[in-house]
């Protein structure tokens, strides 16, 4: 596994520019891992940065090293191998919006309506993103549940990682040898 950079996507994810900054400071077509902590955030981030890791064409691997819920799936469901430390869970659930504007009752229809729409369009992408186990997925966003990294691991989503093991991705365990 080569890593040209490592870059954190921890916290809520509200300020997409800085998320896509830290994005685009990876060359395209370059490596780089990204470390998931977050409940998420807004599902247009979420999109966005799924999105700019596809069309630059970047080599991402992605760690989750707590949760990733949420908005946050989409970024590590759009990284080529995906990983998550055996006590870390994501939590799936149908997407949630919020209009923070005085609205028209025909406004109000027409943003439930959009909110239908890409409800659908999002839960399909994610499926797509993730490439397998979209009946399991399917289930876990109908259900609004969290799903636990070995759940995730026997739906073929994610490989499993041990901090304290041999079988992380770069070998700075095993590989180190202590001499006093």
């Amino acid at each position: 596994m080569n890593c040209d950079l490592e870059i954190s996507i921890c916290g809520e994810m509200i300020d997409r520019a800085d998320f896509a900054e830290r994005l685009l400071a990876i060359p395209a077509r370059g490596n780089c891992t990204i470390y998931f902590d977050s409940p998420g955030g807004d599902a247009f981030t979420g999109l966005a940065l799924a999105n700019l890791i596809r069309l630059r064409g970047l080599n991402a691997t992605g760690i989750v090293i707590g949760q990733c819920s949420s908005a946050a799936l989409w970024p590590f469901a759009a990284c080529q191998q995906r990983f998550m430390t055996g006590d870390s869970v994501c939590y799936f659930h149908d997407i949630q919006s919020v209009c923070d504007r005085p609205m028209t009752r025909r406004d109000a229809e027409n943003f439930a309506s959009q909110v239908g729409r890409l409800e659908s369009q999002m839960n399909l992408k994610l499926v797509r993103l993730f490439g397998s186990g979209s009946a399991k997925l399917s289930e876990w966003i109908a259900a609004s549940r969290y799903v636990t990294a070995q759940e995730m691991s026997a739906a073929g989503l994610v490989q499993l990682l041990e901090a304290d093991s041999s079988s992380l991705p770069f070998g700075f365990l095993a590989d180190e040898t202590h001499e006093d």
